[in-house]
């Protein structure tokens, strides 16, 4: 008998009644988990308090990997269970997700926008007002994405509308601006 994936996939779903996406999910979790480390130290340029970055990025990582085992035990326990606890988990990784991609493209908008200087003899890049300015657009426009995809995921597109509360917000932005 030849051994596929496609036939190890299979039987784990029907074993444990989770797909393979979030078999998948929980692989990239537990790696992104042990690399965490070396993750958010190879993206920090200060080398300034990398151990909170890195157990707050690794809180995600458990606490989703947590609430997806609770929700693959609720669901063999109770058939007609809900399964909101992966709409949180969902939202726990597209938090993450965010945060890392904010993380890295922080180093990457330091190194080519900010001020360069040689300490010890290797070059340093320095926040600068200009490195300042585009991560504050960058941290913005991925917390909004973030958020839109949390709404998406919780099913409440119709606070996207234009009459929806961030349709509302956003013009009372855009009729304010003059003000600001």
């Amino acid at each position: 008998m030849d051994f596929s994936f496609e036939y190890a996939f299979q039987v784990f779903e029907l074993t444990f009644r989770i797909s393979v996406s979030q078999c998948l999910l929980f692989l990239v979790n537990i790696t992104l988990f042990i690399f965490a480390g070396k993750i958010v130290s190879s993206f920090d340029y200060d080398k300034k308090d990398t151990s909170l970055k890195k157990w707050g990025f690794r809180f995600f990582n458990m606490a989703f990997l947590g609430l997806q085992l609770l929700n693959i035990i609720l669901t063999g326990i109770n058939n007609n269970y809900q399964q909101s606890l992966s709409k949180v988990s969902y939202s726990l990784v597209t938090v993450s997700i965010s945060y890392l991609i904010i993380h890295i493209s922080a180093h990457f908008v330091n190194s080519k926008f900010g001020k360069k200087k040689i300490i010890d003899g290797k070059e340093v890049p320095l926040v600068s007002y200009s490195s300042r300015m585009v991560n504050i657009l960058v941290f913005g426009s991925f917390s909004f994405l973030a958020l839109v995809t949390v709404i998406n995921i919780w099913g409440y597109e119709s606070l996207l509308e234009a009459t929806g509360m961030i349709g509302l917000l956003l013009g009372f932005i855009a009729l304010s601006s003059s003000i600001w």
